[in-house]
């Protein structure tokens, strides 16, 4: 599977146009003391996407379980581990937007002011 820079933003941009108030919230049931998951588990026993950088991942076609073997890995980091080789820029965007999410933003807040901040390095 090979996963573009691009593919990686584009996909980032449609999960936060479909959820774009959506603030992400940890399962006060789930172990652990990572602020977000990447993955949940839902009623069923089914594994789901927990935050927007799990959803990214999932709808690029990586497995849940892989990516729930990773909980506590950065953004980048997790990418890295899955062997997705993106860049450091886009990377970094995507640590950013996590980042943003992790302090309670909403999903199109955080990406917001994730561009904004990398409109200022361009500059």
């Amino acid at each position: 599977m090979s996963i573009t820079s691009d593919d990686v933003i584009r996909t980032l941009r449609e999960v936060v146009d479909e959820q774009p108030d959506h603030v992400y919230q940890r399962p006060a049931d789930m172990d652990g003391s990572e602020p977000c998951l990447y993955v949940h588990t839902d009623e069923t026993g089914a594994q789901v996407p927990g935050c927007v950088v799990g959803h990214v991942v999932s709808r690029l076609g990586v497995s849940l379980s892989n990516v729930a073997d990773h909980e506590g890995t950065n953004a980048s980091g997790l990418l890295e581990v899955l062997r997705i080789s993106v860049g450091d820029d886009t990377a970094e965007f995507l640590d950013t937007v996590q980042g943003h999410q992790d302090l309670g933003f909403s999903w199109r807040e955080a990406l917001m002011r994730a561009d904004e901040e990398k409109a200022g390095t361009e500059l």
